[in-house]
């Protein structure tokens, strides 16, 4: 296997057989150009999704303020350096307009996701360290669990947002839990996994009803717990 890392803030490790994977040494290898045409094809799957939010105020659920937090995503992720995040993630910036349910008019990719999503895309870019306290207990809280061989389930995700939720499981004890109010929770730990689903950095190897949540098994998603390291 090869030597993973993001390069500092995140960490390292070393192997003398392989080349090192580093994710920010793998940025670099998309060019200014290239990026700059992606973060123009973000922005304008921003604009697709205003108008989609615009277009139902018809039927009386346009959500103006979701509006507003749509543009101010759009300059937070629609930059060349958070395009090669993403480039590098082999993600497409479609994700932003993924439809949640069979309805062609129904909800797209969740608003509070795509904040998570350039909170996690700025920590892979070296820009910051993980900020959001939310996406820094679930995430942190997935990598203890892998450490320790646990099965981290949406139970799991729930008391790590927040530990005003009392567990019967004894992992519970193993968690890096915030404090938010119980009756936010499930919002708070669905969007921060939808998020990192979303980025391809962690799976749901169970069922809607059961999950189970395990890191990728890529370059990528290596990097990313190297960087979690350093939470």
């Amino acid at each position: 296997m090869a030597k993973q890392s993001t390069n500092a803030p995140a960490g390292k490790q070393s192997n003398t057989n392989e080349a090192a994977y580093i994710f920010t040494d793998a940025l670099k290898a998309h060019g200014d150009d290239e990026a700059k045409v992606f973060a123009l094809k973000i922005g304008a799957a921003f604009d697709e999704r205003v108008q989609f939010e615009i277009s139902r105020k018809a039927s009386g659920s346009a959500d103006m303020p979701k509006v507003k937090k749509l543009n101010s995503y759009r300059g937070k992720l629609a930059l060349p350096s958070m395009a090669k995040v993403l480039m590098e993630l082999k993600i497409s910036e479609m994700f932003i307009n993924t439809r949640q349910g069979k309805e062609t008019d129904g909800d797209r990719f969740n608003i509070y996701a795509i904040d998570k999503v350039i909170d996690f895309v700025r920590a892979l870019a070296g820009q910051q360290k993980l900020s959001n306290a939310h996406n820094v207990a679930i995430a942190k809280s997935m990598l203890i669990f892998e450490e320790n061989g646990k099965t981290f389930t949406g139970e799991m995700a729930m008391c790590a947002a927040s530990d005003k939720i009392r567990s019967q499981n004894p992992d519970a004890k193993l968690l890096r839990r915030h404090n938010v109010d119980k009756s936010t929770a499930g919002t708070q730990a669905s969007s921060t996994l939808n998020a990192l689903m979303a980025l391809g950095l962690v799976k749901n190897t169970g069922t809607k009803r059961a999950a189970t949540y395990v890191f990728a098994n890529t370059n990528q998603a290596k990097a990313f717990k190297e960087l979690l390291q350093a939470v």
